[in-house]
């Protein structure tokens, strides 16, 4: 709150800022209206406090908001933001969700990379774990946007290595699953595969293969 208030029978000015009084100088000198502005705009420049929003699941609740709002395409959610929800299901289920803010770093992080690969009932492959990690990092990165962490959290996460192909895992015997490469169809099978599509979609099929196109 900043007011700036004449008080006692020699009116002298001075500001209340958070609730703090601060003497100016002499009602209506130039001393006090110097003063005011001098004391304002230290108080705009000085750094101020992350908000207190406490727990992991605090803030996955407001990432969840935003994400909901801006991962939509043509007014549907898209697979960004079904993988932040199971990023967010994951981390309750890793039982981290109770995290007090000011106690994340990078050690959380590695708890959660950890669950997410050495769980008994694991199914995700390398890259997906990795990927899962990355909205974990994002979602903190969206509380310093919102002022609730500090900046400097998001270069202590960044300090955990991607989980490496071929490489071991603390508490997993064996490497990890790789996703299974994707191969190209056999131009045999396509020209079949094309005899029972309808003729727009014939069209669409060898204009991809005449030009390289690939569909959005």
């Amino acid at each position: 709150m900043r007011k700036l208030t004449a008080a006692g029978r020699s009116p002298v000015a001075y500001v209340l800022i958070q609730g703090k009084k601060r003497r100016l100088g002499p009602w209506g000198s130039h001393e006090a209206m110097h003063a005011y502005r001098e004391i304002v705009n230290g108080h705009d420049r000085a750094p101020k406090a992350p908000a207190e929003l406490g727990t992991v699941a605090d803030l996955a609740g407001r990432f969840m908001a935003e994400a909901s709002v801006i991962y939509r395409k043509h007014g549907r959610p898209t697979q960004s933001m079904a993988n932040v929800r199971i990023v967010v299901r994951l981390i309750h289920a890793a039982g981290l969700a109770g995290t007090r803010l000011d106690e994340v770093g990078p050690l959380w992080l590695k708890m959660f990379q950890r669950w997410l690969a050495a769980h008994p009932g694991q199914r995700w492959a390398r890259a997906t774990i990795n990927e899962y990690v990355a909205i974990a990092v994002r979602m903190f990165a969206f509380g310093v946007s919102e002022e609730i962490i500090t900046e400097d959290l998001i270069g202590r996460l960044r300090t955990v290595r991607p989980l490496r192909r071929g490489r071991g895992v603390v508490g997993r015997s064996t490497p990890l699953r790789e996703e299974r490469t994707v191969e190209a169809v056999e131009r045999s099978i396509l020209r079949r595969s094309c005899r029972h599509l309808p003729f727009e979609l014939r069209v669409l099929v060898n204009l991809q293969l005449l030009t390289g196109m690939r569909p959005i």
